[in-house]
């Protein structure tokens, strides 16, 4: 649920240069984001197909005390540059 409602308001915000997950919920939640990509199928399925590709371009991030944690689908980085 956390992960499709994050993808329901990146459709709205279209926020391309990134979300950045952080605070209580996320701390809490950690391992949607690191076991499984759970978080991120969730993030990227949408009822709209055409709507999925535009969210696989969004980078997330999840912040972890000082730390970002890219949270990305597959093997490899997604080839744009990260938010410093």
């Amino acid at each position: 649920m956390y992960g499709s409602f994050a993808g329901s308001l990146a459709v709205v915000f279209m926020p391309f240069g990134g979300v950045y997950l952080a605070g209580g919920i996320a701390t809490k939640n950690e391992w949607l984001f690191l076991e499984n990509n759970l978080f991120m199928k969730n993030f990227e399925r949408n009822y709209n197909p055409n709507i999925r590709p535009l969210l696989k371009k969004i980078p997330v991030l999840y912040r972890q005390g000082l730390f970002h944690l890219p949270v990305w689908r597959g093997p490899t980085p997604p080839s744009h540059s990260w938010p410093k």
